[in-house]
């Protein structure tokens, strides 16, 4: 009877390993395309009322990347019905007035600043950072009156990416 009961927790704790090793394993690193949409699709969902953004910056020491991601972030927020974008040379000439880049880095303070001239509710920032697998897409939603973090969203990028490796 003992060795019945030792077997029977031997195969339930074999199987509890199984599925968690399955969860592990279907969350793949996503493509840089596949992790903005999920990113914008995660800022629409957090909204239900019709509300004004700005996405100011995503932080990465390639230009060309950063101003890709934030292109098409504003491009996939922009047919969101509930989401108002800012149009991005209006920014752009916000922050040359301040003589900032908008891919570089921003601090939270000087992008809220940025956020109540441009009359958003919200301000979107981010980086992207190199990990040991590949990169991490980490954006943050601001309220701009209350300067608080409506909402955090990470994304992992597969490291083997093209898109990335072609804007760099």
């Amino acid at each position: 009877m003992k060795k019945i009961k030792i077997v029977l927790i031997l195969i339930s704790c074999l199987l509890v390993l199984l599925a968690a090793c399955a969860t592990t394993s279907s969350s793949k690193p996503a493509s840089l395309d596949d992790a903005i949409i999920q990113t914008s699709q995660f800022v629409q969902a957090r909204f239900t009322e019709k509300v004004r953004v700005a996405v100011l910056n995503i932080g990465f020491e390639s230009d060309n990347v950063s101003q890709y991601i934030i292109d098409e972030l504003n491009s996939s927020l922009v047919n969101a019905g509930n989401i108002t974008v800012v149009d991005r040379q209006e920014s752009n000439l916000i922050l040359a007035e301040r003589n900032l880049q908008l891919s570089g880095e921003v601090s939270d303070e000087t992008a809220l600043g940025i956020g109540k001239t441009l009359g958003v509710q919200y301000i979107l920032t981010g980086s992207l950072i190199e990990t040991d697998n590949g990169f991490r897409l980490r954006t943050k939603m601001l309220n701009v009156e209350t300067r608080e973090i409506k909402a955090t969203f990470d994304v992992d990028i597969n490291k083997r990416d093209r898109k990335i490796g072609y804007l760099y």
